[in-house]
């Protein structure tokens, strides 16, 4: 056989299959809760703080294990999300909430959240308005309800490396307690969702403030601890501190918050079975 009649090269053609995914089951996520009180909710679990906070510091979903080092599939899906926008309810907020500088007299805050407090009747607190969480800043008043959504996204793996595209988002109700649901008690996704809520709103409520002779500054929150701090309606705050910002992941803060309570639901694939 003459030098060079074969030749052999190699070449990648598309292969369907049928294999198990990852999937989120937000009846099965574990959360903290009195055993001797009927499984009532107290707090979210360690799993769910970890995986929110550490998907909120790095402004990342976090990895999967991969099933193979190259495969790609679309998935639809429920699990929560912030809708943000303006304020609908002023009153609830300068009220009830008391979103206002948290010391008297002279003095500058330029940023400040909060959720409803627990100390509060839940008879001052409209059932839609439960689990939203609002934001002062000197630029922009904003506030963000907690949805039921379903996503559908594509998952690929290109030599064992992620990447996670949202399509669609549909909005399909805001969570909240119905008049029939005890709001202590945990039915189908109920507390999956509530821990979600209550990991995601400990990195971001708190406040910034500086006052006194002195001009001390006062810290409580850890959204500075994020990549949110880089956005525009964060810079009075980064002025303030002192604190080195990071690009913004989005065009303003509250388009970030969306994100970031996007990322935060998409990186619980990340953890499956383990919840």
């Amino acid at each position: 056989m003459p030098p060079a009649s074969l030749t052999a090269s190699f070449s990648a053609f598309p292969q369907h299959i049928t294999s198990p995914v990852a999937f989120v089951n937000w009846t099965q996520v574990s959360y903290e809760f009195h055993a001797a009180a009927f499984a009532m909710f107290t707090d979210a679990s360690p799993a769910q703080y970890s995986i929110i906070t550490s998907s909120a510091y790095t402004g990342a979903i976090l990895p999967m294990v991969p099933l193979y080092p190259n495969y790609t599939y679309t998935l639809t899906f429920q699990g929560p999300r912030f809708r943000c926008g303006d304020v609908k309810n002023q009153t609830l907020v300068s009220e009830a909430l008391i979103i206002k500088p948290p010391k008297a007299g002279f003095g500058a805050t330029p940023f400040n959240a909060t959720t409803p407090s627990p100390s509060l009747p839940l008879s001052s607190i409209p059932p839609e308005s439960r689990y939203d969480l609002w934001f002062y800043t000197p630029t922009r008043n904003f506030s963000c309800e907690t949805w039921n959504v379903t996503y559908t996204a594509n998952f690929s793996f290109a030599n064992g490396e992620q990447n996670i595209a949202v399509t669609d988002v549909r909005f399909d109700n805001r969570f909240g307690p119905g008049p029939e649901v005890d709001t202590n008690m945990c039915f189908y996704d109920w507390c999956g969702y509530r821990g979600w809520y209550r990991a995601i709103t400990s990195l971001l409520t708190g406040y910034v403030y500086m006052g006194g002779a002195t001009g001390d500054v006062t810290m409580s929150t850890n959204i500075l601890q994020t990549t949110l701090v880089g956005c525009p309606e964060m810079n009075p705050t980064v002025d303030l501190t002192g604190i080195t910002a990071v690009d913004c992941p989005a065009q303003s803060l509250e388009a970030a918050v969306e994100l970031l309570s996007e990322n935060a639901t998409l990186s619980f694939f990340s953890a499956v079975p383990s919840m």
